[in-house]
């Protein structure tokens, strides 16, 4: 056996160093991986934000719980309108005359007639007739009853779904608001209140739009494709004092509205 030089026998040696450091170095490599792996997914068990609410029992005792954000249901904002606090809508009897409040209408829906025309009144009286021959007049004995009344403003909303499933929603705050939809429904909004008494006047237009202007009236009217329309229209007109009455999307979160159902015949 041929014996190994002082030169191989150092080589051999630094062979066997470098394997160790090698071997090590893989096996601390290894080691911290894990660790790193398990501290983030403990961390991540434990990051989502966290939220504590107060509850109240069954037996009548309150106490706190700490809740997963993910687990609590957002309140929904809602704020108190000032000045007019009642509103509900009424259609004028063409008959009797008299103001009756609606919830709920049925009518035909034929192109060429309109479908019909509702009003709005600060009062939720079931009915009532006009002790004066003049809507603003009319008007004006409900509305001037709540101090602040200057501040209120009246708007709308129309929600109705198409048969192929798309849904219409829109918020109407001005005359033009309603004409993105117009080849559907068509609708005509009117102020009676600030009129030349016994004059003739016609619906609301964009460039007519003031800051005192009551949008105290609005008909509804069957659009070129109201076939393609499903077989409920909903109006809701609403009380509101400024932007801070609409969420983020412009919906209307105040407290002071009345809704009515228009169904077709």
């Amino acid at each position: 056996m041929k014996r190994k030089t002082a030169k191989e026998e150092k080589f051999n040696k630094v062979k066997r160093r470098r394997v160790r450091f090698f071997t090590v170095s893989c096996i601390l490599f290894a080691s911290a991986f894990c660790l790193a792996g398990c501290g983030k997914e403990k961390e991540e068990a434990s990051s989502e934000p966290q939220s504590v609410r107060t509850v109240v029992f069954d037996d009548g005792s309150a106490g706190n719980i700490v809740l997963p954000e993910s687990e609590i249901v957002p309140e929904e904002k809602h704020t108190t309108i000032e000045g007019v606090r009642t509103l509900s809508i009424y259609r004028r009897n063409p008959e009797t005359k008299v103001r009756e409040k609606k919830t709920e209408f049925v009518s035909p829906w034929v192109r060429g007639t309109d479908i019909s025309s509702f009003e709005v009144f600060a009062t939720d009286t079931d009915s009532f007739s006009f002790q004066t021959a003049y809507f603003d007049d009319a008007f004006l004995s409900y509305w001037n009853t709540y101090d602040g009344n200057e501040n209120c403003r009246i708007g709308y909303t129309v929600d109705f779904d198409l048969k192929n499933g798309e849904k219409i929603h829109k918020t109407l705050l001005k005359a033009g608001d309603e004409l993105s939809y117009r080849e559907y429904l068509e609708n005509y909004l009117y102020d009676d209140v600030h009129q030349t008494k016994g004059a003739w006047y016609s619906h609301l237009l964009p460039k007519e739009m003031k800051d005192t202007t009551l949008m105290t009236s609005i008909k509804f009217t069957p659009g070129e494709r109201i076939e393609e329309v499903g077989d409920t229209i909903t109006c809701t007109a609403f009380v509101y004092n400024s932007d801070e009455d609409f969420d983020e999307d412009g919906d209307y979160i105040g407290d002071v509205s009345s809704t009515v159902v228009i169904k077709r015949e």
